[in-house]
C-alpha cells in the first residue's frame, strides 16, 4: 500500500513511476480510472471500475501474480490461465482448437460457409477476367496433428472423433465444399501429419503455431503450385544448417503460449525445437505477393524474407483483414504501411493473391475481404 502510495504521488507531481514491475505477458488493457457519478455509484459500476483500477495500479501485483503461478507449475503443472489446456507431459494448447477439431456444424452453419464459399468462388472468376491469380490456402491446426497430447479428459471424445461418431467440423465441411469449384487450393495437411509421424517437431511443446520444420517443403511445394498458374519459373529454399535443441527456440513463437500459460517467476522451456537456418535458390523470376491472413502467415513470411535474396521480392499482409504489413528483404519482419485494407487496385497489381484459412475456421475476417473485393470490382466495372 505505501508503494503504491509512493508510486500514485510521484506520478501525479513528476509523471514519473518510482516502484516499477515487469509486465505479465500478453495483451492487455490498462483500466482507465473511473468516473464518480451518483447513478454510477448507485448502479455500482463506479465500485467495480475502482476495484480494477486499483487492483491494476496495486504495486506487486505483477510480482504476487508470478510468485502464485510459480507454485501452480511446480507443485501441480497446473495454470490459471483459462484460455490454454495444460496437456499431457505439458503441451500446450489454446482451447480455441480443440474445440473446433470436435465442433459438430449445424445445417444452417453448414449453408451459411458453403454460400461463403461460394462467394470466393465468384471472386476468383472476376479476378481471372482480371488477369489476376488467386490462392486459396490452409495453415494448419495443432490440436489436428498432437491430440494425443490432449488432456485425459478429451480421451473420450477423441475417439469418438476418429471413429466417425461426430458429423463434420468446419475444415470438413470447408475441404469438401472447395472441392466441388475451381478455385487453386494449396493444402499440405498430409504433409504436416507424415514429418510428425516421422518424429518430427511440427509444433513445439509450448507453441500455439507451426515450427520451422515444414517450412522447407511447404514453401517449395506453395512455389511449384503456383509456377502453373503464374507461367514464372520461381526459386526454391533449404536447410543449410538443421538440428533440434532443447531449451534453444528456433523461433521465438516456440515458446508463445508456453510464456503466455505460466506467467511466473522463471519457468524456462526445456522442450525440444526446431533451429533451421535456410537459404534462397534464386529463380528465373521473382513475385509480388499480396496475402490475406493471420499470425500463421507471419511464420511464413518471416522464414522467407530472412534469407538474402528471398524467393518473393515483397509481400503485403492484411492482418485480418485490417492494417497491412510489407514484407521484403529490407524489413523482413514487416513494417505497417496502413491501418486499414483498402488499396484494393494496388493488390490488383500483384502477381499473386492469396487467402490464408486456418484449419480451426472459421475465417470470417477473410471472408470479410472477399465481400470487400466484391463490392470494388462490382464498382470499378467488373460486375460480381
Amino acid at each position: 500500500m505505501i508503494c503504491t502510495l509512493v508510486n500514485i504521488c510521484s506520478s501525479r507531481l513528476t509523471n514519473q513511476i518510482v516502484v516499477k514491475e515487469r509486465e505479465l505477458n500478453g495483451v492487455f488493457s490498462a483500466p482507465e480510472k473511473p468516473k464518480f457519478s451518483l447513478d454510477a455509484v448507485l448502479s455500482g459500476k463506479f465500485q467495480s471500475e475502482a476495484e480494477e483500477y486499483f487492483e491494476y495500479k496495486l504495486v506487486t501485483r505483477k510480482l504476487f501474480t508470478r510468485i502464485y503461478n510459480q507454485f501452480l507449475y511446480d507443485l501441480f503443472r497446473s495454470a490459471d490461465n483459462q484460455e490454454i489446456l495444460v496437456g499431457r507431459d505439458t503441451y500446450l494448447f489454446e482451447k480455441a482448437y480443440p474445440s473446433a477439431l470436435l465442433f459438430e456444424m449445424d445445417a444452417v452453419q453448414k449453408a451459411d460457409l458453403e454460400q461463403k464459399i461460394d462467394r470466393l468462388a465468384r471472386l476468383n472468376d472476376l479476378l481471372k477476367q482480371r488477369g489476376v491469380t488467386m490462392i486459396v490456402r490452409m495453415s494448419p491446426s495443432k490440436a489436428e496433428y498432437y491430440s494425443e497430447y490432449l488432456p485425459s479428459s478429451y480421451d473420450r471424445f477423441v475417439k469418438m472423433k476418429q471413429s466417425g461418431a461426430y458429423t463434420q467440423n468446419w475444415r470438413e465441411v470447408f475441404l469438401e465444399k472447395i472441392q466441388t469449384t475451381e478455385i487453386p487450393f494449396y493444402d499440405r495437411h498430409l504433409l504436416l501429419q507424415e514429418l510428425k509421424d516421422q518424429g518430427q517437431v511440427v509444433f513445439t511443446k509450448g507453441g500455439t503455431h507451426w515450427s520451422l520444420a515444414p517450412m522447407e517443403e511447404y514453401i517449395n511445394g506453395l512455389n511449384a503450385y503456383m509456377e502453373g498458374f503464374l507461367n514464372k519459373k520461381l526459386g526454391r529454399i533449404e536447410a543449410v544448417d538443421e538440428q533440434v535443441l532443447t531449451g534453444t527456440m528456433g523461433l521465438l513463437d516456440d515458446s508463445d503460449i508456453w510464456k503466455l500459460c505460466w506467467n511466473a517467476v522463471s519457468v524456462e522451456p526445456d522442450y525440444p525445437s526446431p533451429n533451421i537456418v535456410y537459404r534462397a535458390i534464386p529463380g528465373e523470376d521473382v513475385i509480388r505477393v499480396f496475402t490475406v491472413g493471420q499470425s500463421f502467415t507471419t511464420q511464413l513470411l518471416q522464414t522467407i524474407y530472412s534469407m538474402e535474396n528471398p524467393i518473393w521480392s515483397e509481400t503485403y499482409l492484411s492482418w485480418y483483414d485490417s492494417r497491412v504489413i510489407r514484407y521484403n528483404s529490407e524489413t523482413p519482419l514487416g513494417i505497417q504501411i496502413s491501418d486499414a485494407t483498402e488499396d484494393f487496385e494496388q493488390y490488383l497489381g500483384m502477381d499473386v493473391i492469396i487467402i490464408e484459412f486456418l484449419e480451426n475456421g472459421t475465417g470470417e475476417k477473410q471472408f470479410e475481404f472477399v465481400d470487400h473485393m466484391l463490392d470494388y470490382l462490382g464498382k470499378n466495372g467488373v460486375a460480381p
